[in-house]
């Protein structure tokens, strides 16, 4: 019965010019622009039975924005070759801007349904708001690559970044980074090797910097107030602080060193790849508690540091390759163990809070990011009906006698023990076969729905219901009592193995024989089935482990960055199963 209508209009453009110089200058400008208009109404009857239970006719929104966004990049690049050395100089600016204008109109008690959304003057109750956002980037950058014969490779780049996201003194940061590679399968001394047919080994460190803010986040700001009630009872429009003054805020940096090697073996029948890295951020931009007399509770701040270090494998290889038959395969696989080394004055922050304000994830020195936290079940009391938690708060984690906050401790990590997929490809005369396994194992998942579906107002799973503390059932409960206070304590009971294998692409194909059609050079018929089969531990019980409720990017309303709020499934929206058919013609 309600409508809910989004139409979307977008233009992108991409252009560039080049020009080369004497064959060896190459002078490149690029220009690319989205242009986004989104209007979306919604209109809610005052048929709808919810309307006719509380009481209320027509309720109706409009949510309008426009989008502009350009970047130019301009380059200058000079390659010369000289005997045996080989020389290429890069130097270049790059520039982008975005913008945004968004308004935002509700009307609640449309007398008539009639209208929709084509006349909420008529509405009792109007509300409106209106917003802008913009930033700019600006870079310069310049890169070297040199080779002798070759065999020995190295590259540098410096880039000087600036953007408007962060503090006026703070704007601008230089980020350089090196790379030396030496192809010993190009010596002398491997002449002889025939098995080998390819050998490097490869090192390189850089620095990069993050500026993943939101806008205007640096500066003090004014917040609208829809309605503010004054003394003689007008109700009028109000502002109030909306962001304290931080222009100190600066680039969250990360320097990284990675070691590799990489193999190939039977003119390109395997090959091997096999990475180390180690790096280590510092200045996190993180939200950091400040005095109370300030009126806020935290503010983004550079603080603290961590460490991130792991191996990243990949094999791949050509296992049959005849006139009629071929099959190749290619595994990665990959182990990262990240710490929190430093957190300013702080030994915690935290990062995620249950209803009631109970921290379920935080970040502490000495943990991984994405440590998940609360108290330890150890069961189910069987004659009140509450959750039995696991007494640590004592020395060395001894039991002290007494269950208080302090018991709250490490209940899991989100970060997996090992990660990565296995593709595989088939072909067999005509037919062809490929097939994408990702996997992951060894993280913990916080299962906010299944909390979610212990309490009245929301339909529970199963699992609850049948494993529920009741007087009926005192003594084999995994679940507390429905009256139970500890369904909103944060504890192990929602921390499930999030471990999982999925057929994630299998694709079958036929391409028929050559010349069979006239006219038609190529023509393949294919069909493809995305998210096929998932497996998963029988220990979670939601619907999908390979999801978070939170992006990599970005920051949720009180400014936490959305990356550190790992492992958090809020009954997010399992991925969708598509099935394809397809035909492709070349003439």
């Amino acid at each position: 019965m309600n409508t809910n209508e989004t139409v979307r209009d977008r233009a992108l453009l991409n252009t560039y010019v080049q020009a080369s110089l004497f064959d060896k200058i190459t002078i490149k400008s690029t220009f690319g622009a989205d242009f986004l208009f989104s209007k979306t109404h919604e209109f809610i009857p005052s048929t709808n039975p919810v309307s006719i239970r509380d009481d209320v006719k027509g309720q109706a929104d409009i949510n309008r924005f426009n989008d502009f966004e350009w970047i130019n990049e301009n380059t200058i690049n000079y390659s010369q070759v000289f005997g045996d050395h080989s020389l290429s100089v890069l130097g270049g600016v790059t520039a982008q801007a975005g913008f945004r204008e968004t308004i935002i109109l509700a009307a609640n008690e449309i007398p008539s349904d009639g209208v929709t959304v084509n006349s909420i003057e008529l509405a009792e109750i109007t509300t409106m708001q209106s917003d802008y956002i913009e930033d700019a980037w600006f870079s310069v950058l310049g890169r070297v690559n040199y080779s002798y014969l070759g065999k020995y490779l190295f590259t540098a780049s410096v880039r000087r970044d600036g953007s408007s996201r962060l503090g006026g003194d703070n704007k601008y940061a230089t980020f350089p980074s090196a790379a030396l590679a030496w192809n010993i399968g190009n010596e002398s001394f491997m002449e002889d090797i025939d098995a080998i047919d390819k050998l490097k080994l490869r090192t390189s460190y850089g620095v990069t910097g993050n500026a993943d803010v939101s806008p205007f986040s640096t500066l003090a700001t004014l917040n609208t107030v829809a309605i503010a009630t004054i003394l003689d009872g007008t109700s009028v429009a109000g502002v109030r602080q909306g962001n304290l003054n931080n222009s100190g805020l600066k680039w969250e940096t990360t320097a990284q060193t990675d070691i590799g090697l990489e193999i190939g073996l039977f003119n390109g029948r395997l090959n091997a790849e096999i990475d180390y890295y180690y790096k280590k951020t510092t200045d996190l931009l993180l939200d950091a508690e400040v005095p109370p007399h300030t009126g806020f509770s935290t503010t983004l701040q550079n603080v603290g540091s961590l460490k991130n270090e792991g191996i990243d494998l990949n094999l791949s290889g050509t296992m049959i390759r005849t006139n009629d038959l071929e099959w190749s395969a290619t595994l990665n696989i990959s182990k990262n163990k990240n710490t929190v080394l430093d957190l300013g004055n702080k030994t915690f922050i935290v990062t995620q809070n249950l209803r009631g304000g109970q921290p379920a994830g935080q970040l502490m020195v000495g943990q991984p990011v994405g440590a998940l936290f609360g108290y330890v079940v150890e069961g189910v009391n069987s004659e009140t009906g509450d959750l039995i938690y696991k007494d640590v708060s004592g020395p060395d984690g001894t039991p002290d006698g007494t269950i208080t906050v302090d018991d709250r401790t490490v209940i899991g990590d989100a970060t997996p023990d090992l990660y990565g997929g296995f593709s595989t490809t088939l072909k067999y005369k005509n037919f062809d076969m490929s097939a994408f396994l990702p996997f992951s194992y060894g993280n913990d998942i916080y299962n906010i729905g299944l909390l979610w579906g212990g309490e009245q107002n929301v339909n529970a799973l199963a699992e609850i219901r049948d494993n529920m503390w009741t007087e009926a059932n005192p003594d084999n409960a995994r679940y507390p009592g429905a009256a139970s206070g500890t369904w909103l304590e944060s504890s192990s009971n929602y921390v499930m193995d999030g471990s999982f294998l999925r057929l994630g692409t299998l694709q079958v194909g036929y391409t028929l024989p050559k010349n069979l059609i006239k006219g038609i050079r190529n023509c393949r018929l294919y069909a493809t089935a995305t998210n096929l089969y998932l497996f998963k531990s029988d220990d979670y019980k939601g619907y999908d482990p390979d999801v978070s409720s939170f992006s990599d990017s970005g920051t949720d309303a009180s400014g936490t960055p959305n990356s550190v709020k790992r492992g958090f499934d809020q009954i997010e929206y399992p991925q969708n199963r598509s099935f394809v058919i397809g035909l492709d013609i070349t003439f």
